[in-house]
């Protein structure tokens, strides 16, 4: 049985959860279309990436929901071990 305290807790912890947000990195020519609905976002980052001087984009920080950045991981394809690069790419 659970006590008052520990449902109090509970309840706290699922709050915060809740109102948590992840912060990824997108470029920034997509934020336009995202405000309008008109795509989504294909491309993110964890920390603000590096480019070549010949591939350079404009890249912003955004804050989304927990549940966004889930559909976010669900939607990503890993077709071929080599495309994954490890938690942070590293």
């Amino acid at each position: 049985m659970t006590s008052f305290t520990d449902a109090m807790w509970i309840a706290k912890y699922n709050e915060r959860v809740k109102n948590m947000k992840v912060h990824i990195w997108i470029d920034k020519n997509d934020v336009i279309e995202l405000a309008k609905g008109t795509s989504k976002i294909k491309e993110f980052w964890y920390r603000k990436p590096s480019f070549p001087v010949n591939r350079h984009k404009d890249t912003v920080m955004v804050s989304i929901s927990v549940d966004e950045f889930q559909l976010l991981l669900d939607n990503q394809e890993v077709t071929d071990i080599d495309d994954f690069d490890g938690a942070f790419g590293d």
